[in-house]
């Protein structure tokens, strides 16, 4: 705890827009080019000399219990809360979590890619709690704001703030038509808030931060809310499987500066530890796990991300793809544009159409893989 500052990162959500990836995992544990959301994101925490933090998981995810304390780095506690029910929203976990020595409470959702300056965040509140702030909005300006889901609503909360930095308008999806300057400032789903907000008689039927908490206090005026600026940060949500697999490819291409696991042995080729790929033929910008084995004759990239323990097949083609650790390709077989979840098999001279997911432990063609 930093300053009397919790941190709370919310991993309860079923993950219903990434399955079926996120059938035997919680989306938090999505990777992107071999790191995984969650081990990402307590990564930046450290840098901000941040090194505790509270995960809450729902109830069907207790299985991967041990898998959350593995992503933690090293001199990191990490508290991992299995909720009691069903994911209800983020003001109940945050609740159900929130330390009795804790005066606020830095939630962020686990289910993004996040670059931030945590330190700058919470510098910022401090200021704005001497100011009467009860809550401080970290926002960001994404390239898809006005870009319309098909009830004609952008994707994010949005919100606008004056020059002393207090939120004077904020709504959750709007309608894109309604999104003009000032109002064109996103939600980066982090957010810090004061324990006296959440003890307030208004907030105790509260379900969900945004709908109930921001969108009511910013329309009524009654406490200060404030937002903060991510600068030279960048959010991105993995909330579909078309998001998680174009966010890969950005990372990939370098695009966006998040890093890739591995050692970069030649321009756009990072590889992992004991991995074997001396006989095939790479072709950048490709990720390989850790104890990959590529099999003679094989083509991997470009844009190809291999997850840890995976084996790739002799003359065996892997391009414009992500594949989860654990995964098997057969000889001769050809994977463009698509996404295999961990430990799939996919048989000899199997030819997947492209756009394809495979959800974990699936098998296509001859499950005895002689290839490989």
């Amino acid at each position: 705890m930093l300053n009397g500052t919790q941190v709370i990162i919310a991993a309860a959500g079923l993950g219903t827009g990434l399955r079926p990836l996120s059938i035997e995992r919680p989306k938090s544990l999505a990777p992107v080019c071999n790191r995984t959301l969650v081990n990402r994101l307590l990564n930046e925490l450290q840098r901000a000399g941040i090194d505790e933090a509270v995960i809450a998981i729902g109830p069907s995810a207790h299985q991967a219990y041990q898998l959350f304390k593995a992503e933690a780095p090293a001199d990191f506690n990490l508290r991992v809360e299995i909720m009691p029910k069903v994911f209800e929203g983020t003001v109940p976990l945050a609740r159900h979590v929130w330390d009795s020595s804790a005066s606020s409470a830095m939630v962020i959702y686990g289910d993004s890619l996040l670059s931030v300056d945590f330190r700058s965040l919470l510098n910022f509140h401090a200021n704005a709690r001497q100011q009467g702030g009860a809550a401080t909005i970290l926002f960001h300006r994404p390239d898809d704001l006005r870009v319309p889901r098909a009830d004609g609503r952008t994707y994010h909360g949005v919100l606008s703030v004056d020059d002393e930095g207090r939120v004077t308008r904020f709504v959750e999806k709007p309608l894109v038509e309604e999104i003009a300057p000032p109002f064109d400032l996103a939600n980066a789903a982090a957010f810090i808030c004061e324990r006296s907000l959440m003890e307030h008689p208004s907030m105790q039927e509260a379900k969900d931060f945004s709908f109930d908490v921001f969108e009511k206090i910013a329309a009524e005026n009654r406490f200060p809310l404030y937002g903060c600026d991510i600068k030279d940060g960048f959010r991105r949500d993995i909330g579909s499987l078309r998001r998680f697999f174009d966010i890969n490819m950005q990372v990939l291409r370098r695009e966006l500066p998040a890093p890739i696991a591995g050692r970069e042995v030649s321009r756009g080729v990072w590889i992992g530890e004991d991995t074997d790929c001396d006989s095939s033929r790479l072709i950048a910008p490709v990720c390989l796990g850790n104890r990959v084995v590529i099999k003679e004759g094989a083509r991997i990239g470009p844009n190809a991300i291999i997850g840890d323990g995976c084996r790739i097949g002799e003359r065996a083609s892997v391009s414009e793809s992500v594949l989860l650790e654990g995964c098997e390709v057969g000889a001769q077989a050809q994977i463009e544009n698509i996404i295999l979840g961990p430990h799939c098999r996919v048989g000899d001279g199997i030819e997947l159409p492209a756009h394809c997911v495979m959800g974990a432990y699936s098998i296509i063609g001859d499950d005895d893989l002689t290839g490989v």
